[in-house]
């Protein structure tokens, strides 16, 4: 698929992302603050996180993983959260110490980080190799790496480059990596006991008007119709009934997790 607009790395659409855009994705988080928990969970559940561990966590956005890694330790570690969208860092809870700053070249020192976490913020990253070499270079030896983004050719990634393209200003025309590309870029910048998976789950809501609003200010796809959004929803993804009687939109990530050598 040909998006509309012209292909750029994040760092170059950074400037794309004006407070009065950044501000509907913000409150599609607030409500529903546990649409993506899962999709978190599962990343913070390969950083291995401990009391007291310094995170970098890149691309930052509103501040969404760094909550859920505070949250998991009851306050008790550092995080940086970087952004390189000056609006959105500006949104982040002061706590998480907000750095603006390119991926490709981390504001950050040599080996002053334990983790490193990246949720959903590579797939407009056209040159990934520099980001994981940055994440090498700042990690302690014995740190992590975690990453999620979506998979090239996969139902989440049809619907970000398609109606997610159709439907917002600045559009849509994501990078996804195939299976196998996250490990490939991860050995060849220098980690090793790397594991990579796809996960799939669903993001629950209390009932489908939520849904809708919800990612038709996530993704800020204003130029179409909640009538349209929701048609896209059920089209691309689908819609699931949820035990509990909540709606579930099918999505998924792939996941990847390495670790920096003692030495090297």
């Amino acid at each position: 698929m040909t998006s509309r607009h012209h292909r750029d790395s994040f760092d170059g659409r950074a400037a794309q992302y004006t407070a009065e855009r950044v501000a509907p994705f913000n409150a599609a988080n607030r409500l529903a603050p546990g649409a993506r928990a899962t999709e978190r969970d599962l990343l913070l559940d390969r950083l291995r996180l401990v009391p007291g561990v310094r995170v970098c966590d890149a691309v930052a956005g509103g501040g969404f993983l760094s909550e859920g890694i505070h949250d998991r330790l009851d306050g008790d570690c550092h995080i940086i959260a970087v952004e390189n969208s000056e609006s959105f860092a500006a949104t982040i809870d002061p706590r998480f110490h907000p750095v603006v700053s390119s991926l490709c070249a981390l504001d950050l020192d040599d080996a002053s980080v334990d983790r490193v976490a990246c949720l959903a913020g590579l797939h407009h990253q056209e040159d990934k190799l520099a980001f994981f070499r940055e994440a090498h270079r700042i990690l302690r030896p014995g740190g992590i790496i975690a990453v999620a983004d979506g998979r090239k050719d996969s139902p989440p990634a049809r619907f970000l480059n398609g109606p997610v393209d159709r439907f917002t200003e600045i559009g849509h025309d994501g990078m996804f990596p195939a299976d196998g590309d996250l490990t490939a870029l991860l050995r060849e910048a220098g980690f090793a006991a790397i594991e990579e998976n796809h996960e799939e789950y669903c993001w629950p809501f209390p009932d489908e008007a939520t849904m809708v609003s919800y990612c038709r200010d996530l993704f800020r796809m204003h130029e179409g119709s909640l009538a349209e959004v929701e048609r896209a929803i059920r089209d691309v993804l689908g819609v699931v009934p949820l035990a509990d009687g909540r709606v579930g939109m099918p999505w998924g990530l792939l996941y990847a997790s390495a670790t920096r050598p003692e030495r090297g």
